[in-house]
């Protein structure tokens, strides 16, 4: 017989319906198989109709057909077989022929009657010529003379008739794939491996090969593309992150905030030589050189190397009379401001200061020794002073007009500055210092106004990315609140604090940057900012429960730069430019920064928050028992120590504490109150909060101190006064009863108080055990401390001796002196 082949098309049907030969053959068609009969008494799947291409024979008999297959049932055979028009089979009813016969084309239909069903599987049937033969009969086609067929066809299934096709399409042969291949260089061996089986021709391997520049930019997709697969699993955990926004995240659900740091803050001085008022963004000052103070933004562009921007936190008026301001002496000489000063007197030249509680003056050393010229001056003692009240006075021995101005406790100058002095040719030395007027707060960072932001329409993860890198991250500031605190306070802060210098505009209002939307409403205009390792801000918004959805037509305004990069020298910024908006004809003659910027912080170290965000939550943020209220409190700036007692008023607890103020001052109203909201954050529901000042204890001390031969009495008694006293010794640095070193419960030792008077030059012994030796508390009886060595503490109490003949009751200290001169 004929090979039987698995074939897609039906050609050979269409040439026995079309012979191109002329040759006309019959062959089958298809077959159907009757399950469910037409009438009673038929058989069910033992009837099946043979359809051919053209008339059927009369002369086919039970020999002619054979059926193959099968499972269970193989043995099948043809009972009889008739053509449908002439059914004239033994055991056919009439009906049953009748019904053969009205078959469309009857005359080309066989019906075959086998004497059993089948099962399930698949059988063949084949006409023959005859038993035994594998030929087709006369007049049929060898290959459409046999046809594959099923007798439970008609059977339900809920799959489709169409069955799988015989020859499915070959799958190919995959080229071996090295799954450890994960990085730039093991892709380009492998492409290099593959190429040289598919195109063993070309063996170039030059970096200038067209063919080798395909190679490696697929190297570098593919190493990108095998990042991205391992970045779900890499980034899914704090030890395994690699992207800094990752961290971030992780970092913030254990309580850690991860800062990305703060931009640097300075003050500048302007010299003007017209009054001219400079709003909120009216300037932008430069660090860099020039011959005019003033530079346009074209001219500043071209720059060989671009100066970094600061740009003004305020508006700012600004008078010829605050250019340089000299200090009045009252016609003394040799003056000089001492170290702790607040207060000091001007002299109201022509034209005449304008000065206003708030304002900020620049104290700054002019003429310095040996020369008393500006070369000599010292950069370092210069400083700055927030003025909380200013006198105009007029001296009346010249009729000269003054101010008093006296500053903030917290700007207390940190050095004496010299006012006056006599050279060695018995010259006067005047305004050897002076203070600047005309300051303003300046940070750094350049603004970007009106960046679009793409349309949030369509985009399922909406993160637009800012086009500028380095967004700027600072400590809010607000003018109002800052003239009504220190001048070192509005110019320094905390990175933890700082947010992101953005704003988002939008049709309906202003959108805020925050530090996360946990605490955001679902209609808030609230968004967040998030730096990646690239510097690129990338913009995350709220999903409608946490944080209002973006909407279309926002607009991006915001500050680029930070970092230590801010924190430029003394001196360093030295140009403007002034925008549109500045009233003035290009009146600014200088303009410099006599301090540096300070304040510039780098972003936090992904390898620090690994190292400290695991043990964020262990850390208490609730005051709970005396020594968290009192470790809360010492975190508080200007605080130097702490104390907490619980006490019971007869109705409820109230936390008492007590609090030690750096340099012993005690608790203003300003201090108690920015204390106890402070307090509040951590204290339990249901305690009440106070606030007291330490119980100070005065001290009454006399000392019996032998001198060396050869040394003065009178000279040694000053040093030994200089050492012991309560404020700055003469050479600044603080004496041994300064506020500062004793503290809560500590123990005054009568062995430090005699190592002190020992290092004191001219002193050879220090008797302890003289009577005229006291050792104990201010107006009690001594209660046994001289013998103890030491002057006992309470947990609330500070020692304090101060030695002031107008405040005997502040502490008493004497010394009786033998030998010497």
């Amino acid at each position: 017989m004929a090979t039987v082949y698995r074939c897609g098309s039906d050609k050979r049907r269409e040439g026995i319906l079309t012979p191109p030969s002329g040759a006309v053959l019959n062959g089958m068609d298809y077959l159907e198989v009757i399950d469910e009969v037409p009438l009673a008494g038929m058989p069910r799947q033992r009837t099946l109709l043979v359809h051919l291409f053209r008339d059927a024979p009369t002369t086919l008999e039970p020999s002619n057909v054979r059926v193959t297959g099968g499972v269970r049932v193989r043995a099948v055979a043809a009972s009889w077989i008739e053509r449908a028009d002439a059914v004239v089979a033994p055991g056919v009813s009439a009906a049953e022929a009748a019904y053969y016969a009205g078959l469309a084309d009857a005359t080309r239909v066989l019906v075959v009657r086998t004497d059993v069903e089948g099962d399930f599987a698949g059988y063949t049937l084949a006409l023959v010529a005859g038993a035994g033969s594998e030929a087709a009969p006369p007049g049929f086609d060898p290959v459409l003379s046999r046809i594959d067929f099923g007798f439970k066809v008609e059977c339900p299934s809920d799959f489709d008739c169409d069955g799988e096709p015989p020859c499915p399409p070959p799958t190919g042969i995959d080229p071996p794939i090295d799954y450890l291949a994960k990085d730039y260089q093991s892709f380009r061996r492998v492409l290099l491996d593959r190429l040289s089986v598919t195109a063993p021709t070309w063996r170039d391997r030059s970096p200038a090969d067209p063919m080798m520049t395909v190679v490696e930019v697929l190297a570098y997709a593919g190493d990108h593309l095998s990042y991205q697969q391992d970045a779900v699993a890499t980034e899914a955990y704090l030890a395994t992150a690699r992207r800094r926004i990752s961290v971030r995240r992780h970092a913030r659900l254990l309580d850690y905030r991860m800062h990305e740091g703060a931009c640097a803050r300075a003050w500048i001085t302007v010299l003007v030589d017209t009054d001219l008022n400079i709003p909120l963004g009216g300037a932008r000052f430069l660090a860099a050189r020039g011959d005019t103070a003033i530079i346009a933004a074209a001219e500043a562009a071209e720059l060989p190397v671009a100066p970094l921007v600061f740009e003004p936190l305020h508006p700012a008026t600004l008078r010829i009379g605050n250019n340089r301001i000299a200090f009045y002496t009252w016609g003394d000489q040799d003056c000089c401001l001492p170290r702790g000063a607040t207060s000091a007197t001007l002299l109201a030249g022509t034209p005449a200061p304008a000065l206003a509680v708030g304002d900020v003056l620049i104290l700054e050393e002019a003429l310095g020794r040996p020369t008393w010229t500006a070369a000599d001056a010292d950069p370092m003692r210069r400083h700055a002073v927030r003025l909380t009240s200013i006198t105009p006075r007029v001296d009346p021995f010249n009729d000269f007009a003054v101010v008093d101005v006296t500053w903030h406790l917290d700007d207390a100058l940190p050095f004496p500055l010299c006012l006056s002095a006599r050279r060695d040719d018995g010259s006067a030395v005047t305004n050897a210092s002076v203070a600047y007027g005309n300051v303003v707060l300046v940070e750094h960072g350049a603004s970007v106004t009106g960046e679009p932001l793409p349309d949030p329409a369509g985009q399922r993860r909406y993160r637009p990315r800012l086009a500028r890198r380095d967004l700027a991250h600072a400590v809010p500031y607000q003018h109002p609140t800052a003239v009504a605190g220190s001048a070192r306070s509005a110019a320094c802060g905390d990175a933890r604090h700082a947010v992101a210098a953005i704003r988002l505009d939008g049709p309906d209002g202003p959108w805020t940057a925050r530090r996360d939307l946990l605490e955001s409403s679902p209609t808030g205009n609230d968004f967040v900012a998030e730096v990646d390792d690239d510097g690129v801000a990338s913009l995350r918004f709220g999903d409608g429960r946490l944080g209002r959805l973006p909407i279309a037509g926002l607009a991006a305004t915001y500050r680029v730069g930070r970092g230590t990069a801010g924190n430029v020298g003394r001196d360093s910024i030295a140009r403007v430019i002034l925008t549109g908006t500045a009233t003035g004809s290009s009146p600014i003659t200088a303009v410099r920064n006599p301090l540096a910027a300070a304040g510039g912080t780098d972003p936090e170290p992904v390898r620090e928050v690994k190292l400290y965000a695991p043990q964020a939550f262990r850390k208490n943020q609730r005051a709970v028992s005396e020594a968290d209220y009192a470790a809360w409190a010492e975190t508080y700036p200007d605080v130097q120590r702490a104390v907490a007692v619980r006490r019971w008023t007869g109705s409820w607890y109230t936390i008492l504490v007590v609090v030690d103020r750096k340099g012993g001052r005690l608790l203003d109203p300003e201090f108690r109150d920015g204390l106890l909201r402070y307090l509040g954050r951590f204290r339990l529901a249901g305690f009440d909060l106070e606030l007291a000042d330490p119980v100070y204890v005065s001290l009454d001390l006399n000392l019996v101190i032998c001198v060396k031969p050869g040394f003065f009495r009178a000279d040694v008694r000053r040093s030994l006064y200089d050492t012991f006293t309560a404020g700055d010794r003469r050479d600044g640095s603080p004496g041994f009863f300064d506020p500062d070193r004793f503290s809560f419960g500590q123990p005054v030792h009568l062995s430090r108080v005699v190592a002190a008077a020992m290092e004191v030059p001219g002193v050879e012994w220090v008797d302890t055990r003289d009577a005229r030796v006291r050792f104990q508390r201010f107006s009690l009886a001594a209660a046994g401390e001289l013998a103890n060595q030491a002057i006992a503490m309470g947990p609330t109490e500070i020692a304090r001796l101060e030695n002031s003949p107008s405040l005997p009751e502040h502490g008493r200290l004497g010394f009786d002196l033998e030998g010497g001169r």
